[in-house]
């Protein structure tokens, strides 16, 4: 598992060096993605001699499964997605307290805005408190597992 996590990491590794590249010179592509199909040849070619496939399969599983978070991820943020629970996260990074009004500002479908703030104090990421709503501890290291990712493909938080 370890070696899947190691190889996954080089993947994206490759994967950001290759996408800054490529944003230089003003060209945006999924084909950056097929790096992880080499990470996972990769893996295949070291693996296979082991043999015991209580290993192997965990091993290939999570790679699959860690690259398929990260491309869709990578798809979302490359076509600009506005992820709703991104965007009232990221609200929170310059003032860590706020009231329903400010956040209703971000959004036009109030519908919308109230399903994903209850999605995101049933997530224990935002807590509401007397007339607004703080970031939990664990809403904190989201948003920053959120942000490096975004920085790393030169995209806004949120969208």
């Amino acid at each position: 598992m370890v070696l899947s996590i190691g190889i996954f990491i080089g993947s994206l590794v490759v994967h950001s060096v290759l996408h800054k590249m490529l944003i230089h010179r003003t060209i945006v592509t999924l084909w950056s993605t097929l790096i992880y199909s080499a990470g996972f040849v990769i893996l295949l070619v070291l693996l296979l001699p082991v043999g015991d496939s209580a290993y192997v399969a965990p091993s290939i599983v999570l790679y699959i499964l860690l690259t398929f978070n990260t491309v869709l991820w990578y798809i979302f943020l490359l076509h600009g997605a506005i992820i709703p629970s991104s965007v009232i996260l990221a609200s929170f990074v310059p003032k860590h307290t706020q009231t329903y009004r400010q956040i209703r500002g971000l959004f036009k479908e109030k519908d919308l805005l109230d399903d994903r703030l209850e999605d995101l104090i049933g997530a224990k990421l935002i807590v509401r408190r007397n007339a607004g709503y703080d970031i939990t501890s664990k809403g904190k290291w989201i948003v920053l597992v959120i942000t490096v990712y975004c920085r790393i493909f030169h995209q806004e938080l949120g969208g």
